[in-house]
């Protein structure tokens, strides 16, 4: 199946192929999960224009946090801007 992707269809497209145990993922370069909430919840508000509450609720479901940890961080910037400064000290 990777052969086939890299050799046809993906060959001169601008994707990223990861291959994992039993998954190939195949995704536009520069596209998160995060890139990808923020243009969805984008559209939400801009075809709602009656919208006059902020959303107060988003189910986000992961199944590996090494792969869906934007996806979080998307809803905590401030939070997670402190941990990363927190780690850098630490580590330091």
């Amino acid at each position: 199946m990777l052969q086939h992707l890299w050799a046809g269809p993906a060959s001169n497209a601008s994707v990223d192929i990861v291959q994992g145990r039993y998954y190939v993922e195949v995704h536009s370069v520069g596209v998160t999960k995060e890139s990808a909430m923020e243009r969805i919840l984008g559209k939400i508000v801009l075809q709602n224009k009656s919208i006059t509450t902020p959303i107060d609720y988003v189910l986000c479901i992961g199944n590996f946090l090494g792969k869906d940890e934007d996806i979080y961080t998307f809803f905590e910037p401030e939070l997670t801007k402190k941990t990363k400064k927190v780690s850098s000290t630490v580590v330091a």
